[in-house]
């Protein structure tokens, strides 16, 4: 589709462009979600913050519930769709990879598969989160894992590649991650 207009390619290209390398840098978050919202095609409840530094790799393709945070430094790899729930905390330097090459295919075919993170969720500092999981409802990342499989409910997983190590109360949580300091 957009292969075929060399002009649309070019607008696009910066459209990302000033999206991460001058918007995500202005300490207003008012301002950031103005253009998240009404220019990237994003889906942000209100209460949720996205901080300073994070970048996307795409328009649209991304929806986050109410009272959840993306920290500073985060890669959202939105080609597929990246879902968020209501209470989630995604700490600092977080990837979320909705993209990666088909290693069983002679010429490494590239796919995309959607992430889905449920409600009340934490996500660990410099954690990755691999294409196609779903981190259920209640559950934790630790910090600098690499989750490959789905995490279920109420369960904390950690390590590389991520292995259930401990878990959670899953209902009557309380958890609400929306938090917006001032410039972030």
């Amino acid at each position: 589709m957009w292969s075929s207009c060399p002009v649309k390619v070019y607008v696009f290209s910066l459209l990302i462009y000033f999206n991460n390398h001058v918007l995500n840098k202005i300490p207003s978050r008012r301002l950031r979600l103005f253009w998240y919202r009404r220019v990237m095609r994003f889906s942000i409840a209100r209460g949720s913050f996205v901080h300073l530094g994070v970048t996307f790799d795409t328009w649209k393709n991304f929806s986050m519930g109410s009272g959840s945070v993306i920290n500073a430094g985060c890669r959202v790899d939105n080609r597929a769709l990246i879902t968020i729930g209501a209470s989630v905390s995604i700490s600092q330097n977080v990837t979320l990879l909705t993209g990666d090459h088909d290693l069983f295919d002679v010429a490494f075919a590239g796919r995309t598969r959607p992430i889905n993170i449920r409600d009340h969720v934490f996500i660990g500092t410099s954690a990755i989160v691999l294409p196609g999981i779903t981190l259920s409802a209640a559950s934790a990342v630790a910090a600098g894992s690499l989750v490959a499989k789905d995490v279920p409910a109420g369960q904390i997983v950690g390590g590389v590649p991520a292995k259930p190590i401990s878990g959670l109360r899953p209902s009557g949580l309380n958890y609400d991650a929306s938090y917006g300091p001032l410039f972030q």
